[in-house]
């Protein structure tokens, strides 16, 4: 039971290795907007230089694509704080691991220092069910010779069950964020797909126009480019955020069945 303790901890440390990826990769997407808007801004103003309307069509695709940063901006910055919450959430949950592996380790050991101790007690038992834990500190107060031993006893257990209640919250949460995670994803990945058909808008637009072709086949050349990153970069960041949602899924359900 203590070594699945030890290793349920392991675990949480991989998840906040899978958190420190999400946020480092979601950081690259910072860039990827601040281009995206350089890239926008240009075309604006070489569309303001053509001859008085021939530029309009451009300037339109141009404006439209300036609004790409602001729209996926918020979902950058989701990211951000959800990554924030999962660090903090793996870091308080090692700690409460931590803090049940004392709590249980004492009460094992107390029980084991009883001279009715039957070795079979903790074989099966892994202690985050609270009906074990009860049971552990019945078998401890009927066994106590000293009355206060017992109530000390029943304190440490009643902690333990708190501490499990804490495991379950901190890994749901967890969850929950991941879950949102996928969702800032999503959004991102259409705005992408918006970008990248104004791009395709503009690059039509081009090869009709007489006056600044090169400059607008340019544009959405780089534009292009930059969707591409930014579509390679929400790769690594699917992936991260399945490591993480299966990480956590598997310690959602041995603390739930365990």
């Amino acid at each position: 039971m203590l070594e699945d303790l030890i290793r349920y901890n392991s675990e949480m440390c991989r998840v906040f290795g899978a958190c420190v990826e999400i946020r480092n990769t979601a950081r690259k997407l910072q860039k990827a907007a601040t281009e995206m808007e350089l890239l926008a801004s240009n075309g604006v103003v070489r569309a303001a230089k053509l001859t008085a309307g021939k530029g309009r069509s451009f300037r339109v695709l141009a404006e439209y694509l300036t609004e790409v940063p602001v729209r996926v901006q918020p979902e950058i910055d989701g990211l951000e704080e959800i990554c924030t919450r999962l660090a903090a959430n793996t870091a308080e949950g090692s700690n409460v691991v931590r803090l049940f592996y004392l709590l249980i380790s004492g009460l094992l050991e107390l029980r084991r220092s009883q001279q009715d101790f039957d070795p079979d007690e903790e074989k099966a038992a892994r202690f985050t069910r609270p009906e074990e834990i009860e049971a552990l500190m019945e078998r401890i107060t009927l066994a106590a010779s000293d009355r206060h031993l017992a109530e000390n006893a029943v304190q440490v257990g009643h902690l333990s069950e708190a501490t499990v209640q804490d495991m379950r919250r901190l890994l749901r949460d967890s969850e929950d964020a991941i879950e949102e995670s996928w969702r800032k994803l999503e959004a991102i990945q259409t705005v992408a797909r918006t970008a990248r058909y104004l791009a395709q808008c503009v690059a039509i637009e081009a090869a009709r126009a007489e006056a600044g072709r090169q400059d607008f086949e340019t544009l959405s050349s780089d534009i292009n480019t930059t969707i591409d990153e930014l579509e390679a970069t929400l790769a690594m960041l699917e992936d991260a955020s399945k490591k993480g949602r299966s990480l956590l899924r598997a310690l959602i359900l041995e603390v739930d069945t365990a």
